[in-house]
């Protein structure tokens, strides 16, 4: 960066302070009663604001008579209050605070859930009023259905296909609408959550590690989300939201352990002080998988994640949050296709563990350690009811260290090995809203973006002229900046949205360990800019509960460092196959649906058709396409552009509330997604690991005041994933696996203590059929269960 740019951009942030140390934000107090059906107050009830305009959230409790209290800057605010088993009308209510208001707010029996979001437009919308495609999970649901982690919580949502390779923290893959996991993005609290290190530059190595310990809700929005949040979105976008605390001091302790031989504990607490003006969370966990699938996939994992915010005054938040994971686990050989004795000549073949495929065998000295921290500060300021802005700094660094030796089966290193993948990505953002009457938001951001990537290698050959020494070290940086422009008209029957993205890189020259600098003139490349749009739509005739909707833009991928800067290392000598000069991938996605309110409000069923086309991708292309000699890095095989595929389907899925006990969630998804070059050797365009068929169901039930059940229950057609032989001659052949037919059931027995503490004593046993089931040709478990307690306070 220039000092003209420097010196400019400081001036103009010592102006933008300054104005704001001027100005005041002037405050309304909210405060009323909360009472249930009967008129009798609810104690401990939560009363939640969600400034519509800001983003900012509010959360206070009712305390012993009933009553509760907010000091918050002037706008306008969805409203949300519930209790047990009782919430306050179907939708967030819409309320304008510029004066002093007390209210009396009466619960009822809730019908369908329609929670706020924002993951959709970064603001809050309620579900009825957003124009996409979303869905949430929220702290309760999980709880109840024993969810450990992220990936759990998403499989039978509509459009998703989870993959994991084993038990518990094996590698797993987010695919949203039939598209590859690099087009899904990972988002904690808002803000981009990759690894800088990973092959496509995405969050695919650490999703299996992500488990729940304080974590708020989970929103899924389904469709592109690029022009709001960059990179990787061109399918859709998974937010995971860490519980914000608030409140009177609460928390709860949860042991738990059974079958894989697993040990977990959490613990999570929240609360507020400081006459409310100080909001905390934080949650601690740690998981011991001490056998595993087979007995030999043992898995640790250490986790902690803490939020905080501080009103400085009204109007003025000061916010943080720290997460740390850190987990090690034993890793196996990759599964292969039997011998070409066992497969028949021509076509695909049926996968049969042990006949015609060699699942996943032990390695005994193959390890995988990792570590992720992740720092968050920001700064909220609502200078008026009109204006307000966000500053936000992330620092997350990422840690994969592989180790291997000679032991196990097929092919294995002569000497002990390890392969190091560090990555580190420092994001600034900011953002201003600006409330142009009283029903449109402007929005407009700036990002600055900075990733580094490092990979050491080394082993240990006793010969120092073949032993691997080696290292990688590159970095880029980038500016984008992001316009909004959201509408309401008609009481808010109508809802528009459009939004657009531009961003430009700024390569640096990468360093090499002891080899020739290939990459020398890198810093002369000018990589192309990435430009999206957005743009959805959404009508509600309240008079039927009918909303129509639509959405389409295009979405990009950033390439990334390892496929711009790919290299591989062998004894002395290098090869090199990434391509700087690497054009974003582009992606153009339309999808639209209907989704109506039934029986009163009980019943809410949605139907969306979606059709994503991938314009332009980065392939690993080996197939002599690139000419060494006229190619400017001397590259035989490696990284480059090519056309992509299409991936369309429809999307139904049902929640319902038939009895003020019972909860119903529904989903079916048809995906067809096809390549426009195959990834199979016998040039099949099918997408791997896609299933076209997937249904989905999860069944909440409460049984008085102290039993409760949860049923999870997904069923899957079959897919397709091409194995290699690991014998001569080596060939790769497609196989069909069965598609999954599982169901989970979790029972819970909760005892009072008290007013403000209780007991819940719960199993839940997974894989009820006990099925033989593998993803990819790995194992993953068969019928288990757990058992624990959870004290609540």
């Amino acid at each position: 960066m220039s000092n003209y740019l420097r010196t400019t951009l400081f001036f103009q942030a010592w102006i933008l302070w300054s104005i704001t140390t001027l100005a005041q934000s002037q405050t309304v107090r909210f405060s009323g009663a909360v009472t249930d059906p009967s008129g009798a107050v609810v104690v401990r009830a939560t009363v939640r604001l969600d400034n519509r305009d800001t983003g900012e959230s509010f959360r206070s409790a009712t305390d012993n008579h009933g009553d509760f209290h907010f000091s918050v800057p002037r706008g306008e605010y969805l409203l949300r209050a519930e209790a047990p088993g009782l919430t306050l009308g179907k939708s967030p209510q819409a309320i304008a605070l510029n004066n002093p208001i007390t209210i009396t707010l009466q619960l009822t029996i809730p019908a369908v859930a329609n929670t706020v979001v924002v993951t959709a437009t970064g603001t809050p919308q309620s579900l009825d009023e957003t124009a996409k495609a979303v869905d949430v999970a929220d702290r309760d649901q999980l709880q109840r259905r024993s969810i450990e982690s992220t990936v759990d919580a998403l499989r039978e949502f509509p459009g998703m296909r989870i993959s994991q390779r084993g038990g518990p923290g094996s590698l797993a893959t987010i695919q949203i609408r039939g598209l590859r996991p690099q087009d899904t993005s990972v988002l904690i609290d808002g803000m981009r959550f990759r690894d800088a290190a990973a092959p496509a530059g995405d969050a695919q190595a650490y999703i299996g590690d992500l488990i729940s310990v304080n974590t708020g809700r989970i929103e899924v929005l389904r469709g592109s989300g690029s022009s709001l949040y960059g990179t990787n979105a061109i399918g859709g976008v998974v937010n995971i939201v860490s519980d914000t605390g608030s409140g009177p001091f609460h928390g709860d302790l949860t042991v738990d352990g059974g079958g894989l031989g697993e040990i977990r504990g959490v613990a999570h607490l929240g609360g507020s002080a400081l006459a409310n003006r100080l909001h905390y969370s934080a949650g601690l966990g740690h998981l011991n998988v001490t056998r595993g699938v087979g007995d030999y996939n043992p898995y640790r994992n250490t986790t902690g994640n803490g939020l905080i915010d501080y009103s400085l005054r009204p109007g003025l938040i000061l916010r943080g949050r720290l997460l740390g994971t850190g987990d090690n686990a034993r890793l196996n050989n990759n599964p292969a296709a039997a011998p070409d004795s066992a497969l028949p000549p021509t076509g695909y073949v049926p996968a049969i563990g042990g006949v015609t495929f060699i699942p996943n065998l032990e390695d005994p000295d193959y390890f995988r350690t990792s570590r992720v921290i992740s720092t968050l500060v920001g700064l909220d300021h609502q200078i008026n009811p009109l204006l307000s802005y966000k500053i936000t700094y992330q620092a997350l660094l990422t840690n994969r260290d592989t180790v291997n030796g000679p032991l196990g089966t097929d092919f294995q290193p002569l000497y002990r090995n390890s392969s190091q993948f560090n990555g580190r990505i420092d994001t600034v953002q900011g953002r201003a809203n600006f409330l142009a009457g009283s029903h449109q938001l402007l929005t407009a951001g700036y990002e600055f973006e900075r990733e580094y990537f490092e990979s050491p290698s080394s082993d240990q050959n006793p010969d120092p002229i073949f032993r691997v020494n080696s290292n990688t070290q590159v970095s880029q940086r980038s500016h984008s900046f992001d316009a909004q422009d959201q509408i309401r008209l008609f009481g808010d029957q109508l809802q528009l949205s459009i939004s657009g993205r531009w961003q430009a890189f700024d390569l640096s020259r990468p360093n090499f360990l002891g080899t020739v600098p290939v990459y020398a003139n890198v810093s002369a490349i000018n990589p192309p800019n990435a430009y999206t749009g957005d743009m959805s739509v959404a009508y509600l005739f309240k008079s039927s509960g009918t909303k129509i909707r639509s959405h389409g833009g295009n979405g990009y991928r950033v390439p990334s460092l390892y496929e711009r800067f790919g290299t591989s290392f062998y004894g002395s000598s290098f090869t090199a196959y990434g391509d700087p000069r690497l054009r974003p991938e582009r992606s153009v996605g339309i999808d639209g649906g209907i989704d109506q309110y039934l029986a009163s409000d009980r019943v809410r069923v949605s139907a969306s058709y979606f059709y994503t086309r991938l314009q332009e991708v980065i392939a690993f292309d080996f197939s002599g396409l690139i000419n060494p000699e006229t190619d400017p890095f001397g590259r035989a095989s490696g990284y480059r552009n090519t056309g992509g595929g299409i991936a369309r389907g429809v999307e139904l899925s049902l929640q319902a509330k038939p009895l003020r006990s019972t909860q119903l969630l529904g989903s079916y998804t048809y995906t067809n997604s096809r390549d426009k070059y195959s990834q199979f050797a016998d040039g099949t365009l099918q997408t791997p690991r896609i299933t076209p068929h997937t249904f989905g169901l999860t069944v909440l039930q409460q049984f008085g005041h102290r039993w409760d059940a949860a049923l999870d229950f997904l069923a899957t057609s079959d897919y397709l994933f091409p194995l290699y032989q690991n014998t001569f001659p080596f060939s790769q052949r497609t196989f069909i696996f069965p598609g999954s037919r599982q169901a989970n059931l979790s029972i819970g027995y909760t005892y009072s203590l008290g007013d403000s503490s209780r007991l819940r004593f719960y199993t839940s046993i997974k894989n009820l059929a006990d099925q033989t089931y593998y993803e990819d040709g790995f194992r993953t478990p068969g019928r288990w269960a757990v058992a624990g307690i959870t004290y609540s306070f």
